[in-house]
């Protein structure tokens, strides 16, 4: 089991070279588009470390359910995890 709160940064604070670098660790794993935020390349990655029916549990933004960028993270989660759950608050808990 992986709980996991990865860092919140913005893409457009993410060095490019350092960008190109994500993306090549995820690359022919889950296309995760430019425009992403840090913690798409975090969660992706950190999945790959779970053995066969392992669990990852992670506090995400709101952008994970309303950015386009994270249609294809939501897709490549559904398809690889037999359930996923939400919990969703709009307070501030942290």
């Amino acid at each position: 089991m992986i709980v996991m709160n990865p860092p919140f940064v913005r893409h457009h604070l993410i060095d490019n070279e350092k960008r190109k670098l994500y993306q090549r660790m995820v690359a022919g794993i889950c296309p995760i588009k430019w425009s992403s935020d840090l913690w798409a390349y975090f969660l992706v990655k950190s999945c790959l470390h779970l053995n066969t029916g392992g669990k990852v549990g992670a506090i995400l933004p709101w952008s994970f359910l309303q950015a386009e960028y994270a249609q294809d993270i939501r897709i490549w989660l559904s398809d690889n995890f037999k359930e996923i759950q939400l919990l969703g608050t709009q307070c501030r808990i942290f």
